[in-house]
């Protein structure tokens, strides 16, 4: 019980931090701005996160697990997009969440500028998923992801440079790229290391706009993103 109030002790205290963020000047004008939502709550004593498997019929990074969000339309936040997605792909009641804060800044292969947001929903959640959009709705258990899942991170060479990629393994399911980046990130954040990757992130986005990452990947439906 007193790791459980720990936990959600360090979650929450993401509302004070301030994420780091790009440099505005460094985002290409062809990107596109995109954000997911990571969200716990308490169920079981213990803390729960969801994920999604998406559609084996979508045509990019189907079947891949990743946190419920996507791009940010006209006139949108990163917060209501990260909401209405979740609201679109997992029927989540959005009226139910408070918005903590968020990570680090982040980008994909697919050509986006994502935001991850921590949201914590008040209650213990029905979901519903869209057919259309999400294969299985993944429920994984923040405790069993500390004791007992496998971290992995290894360096991959795409075109001139090299590119750090994690894979976590758990009973719940495989997590792999930005979306188990992320994962790994608030798992670091809820044991109080409190360590900032959006600086390391922000080198990689540099690395990659001039060694010509983009003209590589392009039209490839690329591991490192789900969006």
């Amino acid at each position: 019980m007193d790791q459980l109030i720990s936990l959600k002790k360090n979650i929450r205290s993401l509302n004070g931090r301030k994420p780091y963020q790009f440099q505005q000047e460094l985002i290409p004008a062809w990107f596109e701005k995109a954000s997911v939502l990571i969200l716990f709550w308490e169920e079981l004593q213990s803390l729960k996160i969801v994920l999604t498997r998406r559609s084996a019929s979508l045509e990019k990074h189907k079947g891949e697990v990743c946190f419920p969000g996507g791009k940010v339309d006209r006139g949108e936040t990163f917060v209501q997009a990260a909401l209405r997605e979740a609201e679109e792909e997992i029927g989540l009641d959005s009226s139910k969440v408070e918005i903590i804060g968020r990570l680090d800044d982040t980008w994909s292969g697919a050509s986006y500028h994502l935001v991850p947001v921590v949201g914590w929903y008040r209650g213990v959640p029905e979901f519903f998923k869209n057919d259309r959009e999400v294969e299985d709705i993944i429920i994984f258990d923040l405790l069993e992801l500390l004791q007992e899942s496998e971290h992995k991170t290894e360096s991959i060479k795409i075109g001139e440079a090299f590119y750090t990629v994690s894979t976590i393994k758990s009973l719940a399911g495989t997590v792999f790229g930005l979306s188990a980046d992320l994962l790994l990130e608030v798992m670091e954040y809820s044991t109080g290391k409190f360590s900032s990757r959006g600086a390391k992130r922000e080198e990689e986005l540099k690395t990659a706009l001039k060694t010509g990452f983009f003209a590589v990947v392009s039209g490839h439906d690329l591991p490192d993103s789900c969006k």
